[in-house]
C-alpha cells in the first residue's frame, strides 16, 4: 500500500506554479536577450582608432538603418581637405611647406562630385605623405602649395603692381614712355610679392604702385634712381 504525503490536487497545483515559473523564466529571459540587442544597437563602434570631426544627428533623434550619424578621420593618416573655385582642375600634386621649412608633399585622393550650393566651390583632399611632424595633428590648419601646369612663364612682381580693377588681374607694361594693361593669372601671393603667370619679356618696365590711377595709353616716366 502506498504512502501518499499530500494530496494529488495538491500536487496538481505545485506542478502548474511550476510550469508558470518556468514559463515566466523563459519570458523574462527573452526579454533580457531583447534588451542586449537594443543595447548593442545603441553602441557605436568603429573599426579603426581616429577623432570624430562631425556629429550628423541630435541626442534623443530617432534614426533608421544605415543613417550617418557622424564622421570619423582615422589617425593612420593625414589628409589636407582645401576648396577650389568653380571650373578649375585639380592638380594632381603639391606641398604644405612647414615653419621649420620642410616640405610635405600631398597628393589628390578625391573630389567632390558637385559644387558646395552656398560657396560655389569644389572639396578636394589630398592625401599627406608621411613622416609627419608631431605639431602636424587632426584639425590643423594648413597652407597648401599645389603644382600648376605652366602654360606661360612665372614672374615675381611687387603686389603694389597688380591692378584689379578689371575681371581679371592686371600689370601695366611701359612701352615707349606710356602704360597699356596686360591680363595675368596669380599663382602666389605673399607679404611683398606676388606670382604670376604672364607673357612678359624679360627686362619689360611694369609700374610698381599707382595701378589704380592709370588708364591704357596714359603717358608716364620712370623715377630717377
Amino acid at each position: 500500500m502506498g504512502r501518499q504525503f499530500v494530496s494529488e490536487q495538491t500536487l496538481q497545483r505545485l506542478e502548474l506554479a511550476e510550469r508558470e515559473a518556468r514559463s515566466q523564466v523563459q519570458t523574462a529571459s527573452a526579454r533580457n536577450q531583447q534588451a542586449q540587442n537594443a543595447l548593442g544597437y545603441a553602441e557605436l563602434k568603429a573599426a579603426n582608432a581616429g577623432v570624430v570631426t562631425e556629429v550628423i544627428v541630435e541626442p534623443g533623434q530617432v534614426v533608421s538603418v544605415g543613417q550617418t550619424l557622424a564622421v570619423l578621420a582615422e589617425d593612420q593618416s593625414l589628409e589636407v581637405e582645401v576648396f577650389l573655385p568653380e571650373g578649375s582642375n585639380p592638380p594632381r600634386r603639391g606641398y604644405v611647406p612647414l615653419p621649420t621649412g620642410e616640405q610635405l608633399a600631398v597628393s589628390l585622393r578625391e573630389i567632390a562630385g558637385a559644387a558646395d550650393p552656398a560657396s560655389r566651390s569644389w572639396r578636394a583632399r589630398y592625401s599627406l605623405e608621411g613622416p609627419y611632424p608631431s605639431s602636424l595633428t587632426l584639425g590643423s590648419v594648413v597652407s597648401v602649395r599645389l603644382a600648376q601646369k605652366q602654360t606661360a612663364p612665372s614672374h615675381r612682381v611687387p603686389l603694389g603692381a597688380l591692378d584689379e580693377r578689371g575681371q581679371t588681374p592686371q600689370v601695366w607694361l611701359v612701352s615707349d614712355g606710356t602704360v597699356k594693361p596686360l591680363a595675368v593669372e596669380v599663382i602666389d601671393l605673399g607679404e611683398e610679392y606676388a606670382q604670376i603667370k604672364a607673357d612678359i619679356n624679360a627686362g619689360t618696365p611694369i609700374v610698381a604702385l599707382g595701378t589704380h590711377l592709370l588708364t591704357p595709353g596714359m603717358a608716364v616716366r620712370e623715377l630717377a634712381q
